[in-house]
């Protein structure tokens, strides 16, 4: 399979063409499929990713930028519908379009030094050197696989081990006495299996005028060599390209969680049709399907689309897609989003949505987006990493040549020689490898790619990426909105008072059946959360909606039908006070009492009425989410403000704020620009503003928070505008969230200070003589381990 890469506009696109499904996300919202062995995928011109499915039988191997048959477009587009050239047709060389560039005779970007800006954030900056990593590809030229070949032994930790021994080995055969050809040797085989690879990225990065960790380490290992400290520039060797493969094994570790989500989507699916009143199943490509198709998945296999549930119940694991481990039981009627994974039996599926608009394809999408968002912080070191290396190689080349000169023109300095341990040019081959920036480089995109990997393990989408955490971890006001956010969104019954005459009838539960019965039976057509939550009080109670007769809506006020009472047929409305006001004006007092008391305890009130005098008020309430107690206990814990922004009255406001636990500000009956105008406020005021919302009315603030958070995927409106989605929606993941984020703000800090801890020390002690060259080496590389390392901690759930 050949493969064009180009770069673009910061941003990473593959095309691939050799038989692959090409899954193109871009900001049209729709899904190009090609059916052949590989997978690409488009966000809004963002990063390309791959997966075969052979690789799951397979040794994982890795990407080879090179020639022939797929190229990209411009900013990383790939053709529409999947669309690839066909009969071998490709660039001259491996070329692709504009801007987009690939290399000379297939040769790929395996040395951008210290994760250009070009590169894809998180999938290239976590390599000191900044390298991709390499797959050979069976059908390049030779000279192509010969050059990845080379490039890809700097990630395989066995010949680093291998060099390791051979550097080891060396001093001591010329301890026995043993020909120096011997020594020689070995340290040759160090050269050619550590430093040529090295060498040959390094000069390809000089000749596009970069400079970076990886062209100051090997410039340092060769220089080793040519002033005959062979043993030092071996060690130098050894370690950097074992750090390398570590830091390679470390990034797939991290990255593993974000990739398992991407490799969720199928390539095909069985699809049930009538043929001559029988049923036949057929397999078909993903693509093929259509809205209305049903579809039969097997247990423990992959639904591809949305879609509603045709079969009688079933459990089914969204682990992989919310992160809950407890099976999901979905019954006849139920929505199954894509994704879903069938356990003990097979299910049909209705199709709701296909291509881009599934559950399935917008999580590839948001994770897509997650890995090409780089953080300022890393931004400035990577502008710095530039300047840098160009000063450190100037700095290290001033030591080697005037150093010896420094005691005519001082005499208080010793004199020192150009050769030799304590020699100029030992001192600044020793500055110029303890001051090369591989530590520095690795901490922070270890760290931010580690917890975005647990957070989409854990159902949580950090759309926005690196950049979203590294804002959440400045995070001190979390803002909410009330409704679907603090509450589940579904109301539920509370209280039931039948009035006959001027009297109340507490004690008839036979006439508060039949206002159950008839009010259900009214609203079973209709779509408002009134008319679920009687459906399910009917249901939990045992009763059967009663016999309505033409029923018929009124928008925005209420149903109004006939029923058959003291057997005769009677009017019956349910609704607004207002609107069944004309049939309970006699001795209404009593009724506009209860409204008012339900009313003022926050409540949502429905009256029912029958022409005949039978009167039902009817109170509701939205259901506080069981879990958002314990997340509101646990962000104040953490010293967060907490506040609340609702377009319901301030009664129901002040309601859920006291249930949650008393929030410090409750503001209601907002529009969502006055959520804005209050939240733009705040944000004025210096304080870093992290607001959650689920509908289309909290885009608005959403967009305008620091970090703007979004409880499922419901509202297509509230996640476009959302840095974060929570797919579980969960309250308790966002506080887990926060925590997360500030950990990796902490973790990130604490990177840094040791990079530039160890550069500092290391310098100086080179400087001065004082550290011997190999011991120069150790602690540069093992600083190097030392970061990648505390960075992977935050792949744990506990960290946080």
């Amino acid at each position: 399979m050949n493969a064009g890469i180009m770069r673009g506009e910061g941003r990473l696109g593959l095309g691939f063409v050799s038989g692959g499904l090409g899954l193109r996300v871009g900001s049209s919202r729709r899904v190009s499929v090609s059916r052949r062995r590989g997978l690409v995928v488009r966000a809004h011109g963002g990063a390309g990713i791959w997966n075969e499915p052979q690789r799951r039988a397979q040794e994982k191997k890795q990407v080879l930028v090179g020639g022939g048959n797929g190229h990209c477009h411009e900013n990383g587009h790939s053709h529409e519908n999947g669309h690839s050239h066909e009969n071998g047709h490709s660039h001259e060389n491996g070329r692709s379009h504009e801007n987009g560039h690939s290399h000379e005779n297939g040769n790929g970007h395996h040395n951008h030094d210290c994760c250009s800006d070009e590169d894809d954030y998180l999938s290239a900056t976590t390599h000191c050197g900044g390298s991709t990593a390499v797959q050979i590809d069976p059908e390049g030229s030779t000279w192509t696989k010969a050059i990845g070949t080379i490039l890809n032994l700097r990630n395989r930790v066995d010949v680093s081990l291998a060099c390791g021994l051979c550097v080891v080995l060396a001093p001591i055969l010329k301890l026995l006495a043993v020909p120096i050809l011997a020594t020689n040797v070995l340290y040759g085989i160090v050269l050619v299996l550590c430093g040529v690879p090295s060498s040959i990225a390094t000069i390809q990065a000089l000749s596009k005028g970069e400079s970076g960790v990886d062209s100051l380490m090997t410039i340092a290992a060769l220089a080793s060599y040519g002033t005959g400290a062979y043993f030092e520039g071996g060690l130098l060797l050894v370690l950097f390209t074992l750090s390398h493969a570590a830091e390679h094994a470390i990034t797939d570790k991290a990255k593993s969680d974000l990739d398992a989500i991407r490799d969720l989507a199928p390539e095909k699916t069985f699809r049930m049709r009538t043929v001559n009143s029988k049923e036949v199943v057929e397999e078909i490509l993903v693509d093929n399907v259509q809205v209305g198709d049903r579809l039969l998945v097997k247990a423990s296999e992959i639904l591809p689309c949305d879609g509603v549930l045709h079969s009688e119940s079933a459990y089914v694991n969204l682990s992989h897609i919310t992160g809950e481990s407890t099976p999901r039981s979905v019954s006849a009627g139920d929505e199954v989003p894509a994704g879903a994974k069938p356990l003990d039996t097979s299910i049909v599926v209705e199709v709701l949505r296909t291509g881009a608009e599934s559950t399935l394809s917008r999580i590839v999408r948001l994770v897509t987006e997650a890995r090409t968002n780089r953080p300022k912080l890393q931004s400035f070191i990577d502008l710095f990493g530039k300047r840098y290396s160009q000063i450190v190689l100037l700095l290290s080349a001033a030591i080697g040549a005037l150093l010896p000169f420094l005691h005519h023109v001082l005499p208080i300095f010793p004199s020192i020689g150009l050769f030799g341990p304590g020699g100029s040019l030992s001192r600044s081959l020793g500055v110029l490898i303890a001051s090369s920036p591989c530590a520095l480089v690795i901490g922070a995109p270890v760290a931010y790619l580690s917890a975005l990997s647990v957070c989409a393990r854990k159902g949580v989408l950090v759309k926005g990426g690196a950049k979203t955490l590294e804002r959440t971890g400045t995070v001190d006001h979390v803002v909410f909105d009330k409704t679907g956010t603090l509450t589940t969104g579904n109301l539920k019954l509370i209280g039931v008072q039948v009035f006959s005459g001027a009297e109340e009838e507490k004690s008839s539960s036979k006439l508060r059946s039949w206002a159950l019965s008839t009010a259900a039976a009214l609203e079973q057509h209709a779509v408002h959360p009134i008319a679920s939550a009687l459906q399910e009080e009917i249901q939990v109670r045992g009763i059967h909606a009663g016999d309505v007769a033409e029923a018929r809506s009124f928008p925005g006020r209420g149903l109004e039908g006939t029923v058959k009472r003291h057997g005769k047929q009677t009017a019956v409305r349910i609704g607004k006070p207002s609107f069944v006001e004309e049939w309970i004006s006699e001795h209404s007092d009593l009724v506009d009492r209860s409204i008012a008391a339900s009313t003022e305890r926050g409540e949502i009130v429905a009256v029912l009425a029958t022409e005949d005098g039978f009167r039902a008020v009817l109170s509701f309430n939205d259901v506080v989410r069981e879990n958002a107690k314990s997340a509101v206990s646990s962000m104040r814990s953490d010293s967060l403000r907490l506040s609340m922004l609702s377009g319901d009255n301030m009664t129901s406001a002040k309601r859920v704020s006291k249930e949650v636990g008393t929030l410090d500000d409750v503001h209601a009956s907002l529009s969502p620009s006055e959520k804005l105008d209050i939240l733009s406020d705040w944000r004025g005021s210096k304080a870093s503003v992290l607001m959650v919302g689920d509908g289309v009315n909290d885009a608005p603030a959403l967009a305008g928070a620091t970090v703007g958070c979004s409880l499922g995927l419901r509202s297509a409106t509230a996640v476009e505008n959302s840095d974060v989605v929570f797919m579980d929606e969960n309250l308790s993941s966002l506080s887990w969230y926060i925590r997360k984020s500030k950990s990796t703000r902490a973790i990130v800090v604490q990177n840094l200070v040791l990079a530039l801890g160890f550069m500092a020390l290391t310098s100086m002690s080179a400087a001065f003589g004082a550290v011997p060259l190999w011991l120069a080496v150790t602690i540069h590389e093992g600083g190097t381990l030392l970061v990648g390392l505390n960075g992977l901690r935050l792949l744990s759930d506990d960290l946080s």
